[in-house]
């Protein structure tokens, strides 16, 4: 029983993680570096934030709707399948079950999904506002699977409802967390981006911890832990994005080097082992090289929000030029400190 819930704790918590790098979510939206000298206008529909002017925009808004029909499409069907909506349909030499419930209660939960946010946002949104919502239904659903799992309602001996409510009532209840903090903090989309990213590394590096040790851990103690650092991290997170003004480009390449960081030092823990390889030196050769390339990304991008001031921080450019004997070519790395 328990490894099947710890099974469903990991495939779920790999599910937040692919939703929230999808490229609707990663990619910087336009404006997402304003800069001083944008209008400052006191129309209710902008905000003044540390790195500028933040304006609604058409990629705020297609975000947002992108994102809630999928959102939509997923609530419709949890919600058929927990009232067991299927059909039987009864034959001469069989019985097979009808999925038309299943596919109408999906398509619905679309359109609910579309209708609403374009209703709601026929005069724009705030890309933070937008990024805000999304972010809650994802940490939502975070929390739903954690306290199913701390629950034991993931088990073969658990009904289908049982099963299920815990992330539609997740979803639901970050999707108005994400509202009424937004309402609260007004934050800016490269403030979501760092609470989500912090909130994110700080799992992973749990994870890390327990495949640290040589013995697994019960589900129930994975899912409490996990909750109690990823909650400390977006906290602490959102403490320091009152502090520190950050881009969302900035937070996703920094994201993006900790990734890198983290494949490379697995990758030559896997060549560099060989068949003595075990889950204790796997797991703390992932953890030092994601922090190593978090650190590397953090101190290349130090000028990204420091608008209007000269550069304090490191720079780095790759070029790439085609050979003058007329096969392959150059690479050349150049940086400035």
């Amino acid at each position: 029983m328990g490894s099947d819930r710890l099974k469903h704790l990991t495939v779920t918590s790999f599910a937040i993680v692919f939703l929230g790098l999808i490229p609707a979510s990663v990619g910087a939206a336009p404006g997402d570096e304003t800069t001083e000298t944008a209008s400052q206008s006191s129309h209710e529909s902008e905000r003044t934030g540390r790195l500028g002017v933040e304006s609604p925009t058409g990629w705020a808004r297609a975000e947002l709707t992108i994102f809630q029909a999928l959102h939509g499409m997923a609530l419709g069907s949890q919600i058929c399948l927990m009232a067991e909506c299927e059909t039987t349909r009864e034959s001469y030499d069989a019985s097979s079950v009808s999925l038309r419930p299943v596919a109408g209660s999906t398509l619905l939960g679309l359109g609910v999904g579309v209708g609403v946010p374009l209703l709601a946002t026929r005069n724009g949104i705030l890309p933070g506002h937008a990024v805000s919502l999304n972010s809650g239904v994802l940490w939502g659903l975070w929390y739903g699977t954690t306290a199913g799992t701390m629950a034991g309602t993931f088990n073969s001996s658990s009904t289908r409802a049982e099963n299920i409510a815990p992330l539609v009532a997740g979803q639901l209840g970050g999707l108005a967390l994400g509202a009424g903090l937004y309402q609260a903090f007004e934050p800016t989309q490269g403030d979501v981006a760092l609470v989500n990213s912090l909130g994110l590394w700080s799992g992973l590096f749990t994870t890390g911890g327990f495949g640290l040790a040589r013995r697994d851990a019960r589900p129930e103690v994975v899912a409490g832990t996990l909750t109690a650092t990823t909650t400390a991290a977006a906290v602490g997170a959102g403490f320091l994005a009152s502090r520190q003004p950050m881009s969302r480009r900035r937070v996703w390449t920094i994201n993006g080097s900790g990734i890198l960081g983290a494949l490379a030092s697995t990758g030559v823990t896997l060549l560099t082992t060989g068949p003595n390889l075990n889950r204790p030196v796997l797991s703390g050769m992932a953890m030092l090289g994601g922090a190593a390339g978090l650190g590397i990304g953090t101190w290349l991008t130090d000028d990204w929000s420091k608008i209007g001031k000269g550069s304090k921080g490191a720079t780095a450019q790759l070029h790439l030029a085609p050979s003058p004997r007329g096969s392959g070519g150059m690479v050349q790395v150049s940086g400035s400190f």
